[in-house]
């Protein structure tokens, strides 16, 4: 059974918290509100933000970056932050706590 990226980012959220570093969500793209839209974080922004670490990008077991995804990492990086496409907790943890995928 393939999990949810939105599951598995709650995992991966759970799992730092647990090793002491603290992750949150980040949402992109646009949302209806009462008097029309509301501007979220750019299109393609990673997924998660981790203080200290930088950006993680959740997939799904077989999902793909879009354009406006790698578009957005190569900016994070030219900026000097990190960003990592991680699948899974234990991707998620060797990156951040032992600095790569």
């Amino acid at each position: 059974m393939t999990r949810s990226e939105q599951a598995i980012q709650a995992d991966i959220v759970a799992a730092l918290a647990k090793a002491g570093r603290f992750a949150f969500r980040v949402h992109s793209g646009n949302v209806r509100v009462a008097r029309g839209y509301m501007q979220l974080a750019p299109e393609g922004t990673p997924d998660l933000y981790v203080l200290g670490f930088g950006w993680l990008e959740v997939k799904a077991e077989q999902g793909k970056l879009r354009a406006s995804q790698v578009a957005m990492h190569a900016r994070i990086r030219a900026a000097g932050e990190r960003v990592e496409t991680v699948r899974t907790v234990a991707d998620a943890l060797v990156a951040v706590l032992q600095g790569g995928v």
